[in-house]
């Protein structure tokens, strides 16, 4: 329990935490008016973890990055609602620079899910004898391997 006297390190020590990584982006990194994002990053890794119910050291690190990456985009998306994703100048337009940098970390999340073997694939095909089988026994639609 950081910051309680007698029973603690310092306030913010995150030395032997559970999930050191929920307590700086609730501590540390996110203004107060942006943490209303982090119920929406942990499902998102929750929900990877249960596609992965039996993820290695790595595999939980890239779910962390990917969550991240999930959270970047949806701090420039915020702001970008707030202040716009196009400046003008000079007669000009260009991207703001948070809208410059929304795809590389929409690739990055994707990098990552990529990695956890989280992309499209497709399905196996159904053998004829077993959907006739199948449709004898039950009368129901065979399951996919």
């Amino acid at each position: 329990m950081a910051g309680k006297k007698g029973r603690s390190g310092p306030v913010g020590n995150l030395n032997a935490t559970k999930r050191p990584w929920r307590s700086f982006w609730k501590r540390r990194a996110l203004r107060a008016e942006d943490r209303h994002l982090l119920p929406m990053i942990e499902s998102y890794g929750a929900g990877l973890l249960s596609d992965k119910p039996d993820a290695s050291e790595a595999e939980r690190r890239c779910i962390e990055l990917a969550q991240i990456a999930r959270g970047a985009s949806m701090l420039i998306l915020a702001e970008a609602g707030r202040s716009g994703f196009i400046t003008k100048a000079d007669g000009t337009w260009d991207l703001a620079p948070g809208g410059k940098e929304l795809a590389r970390f929409l690739s990055i999340e994707r990098q990552a899910l990529m990695t956890l073997g989280l992309q499209r694939r497709a399905k196996a095909p159904i053998m004829l004898s077993d959907y006739i089988e199948a449709k004898r026994k039950n009368d129901q639609e065979p399951q996919q391997p």
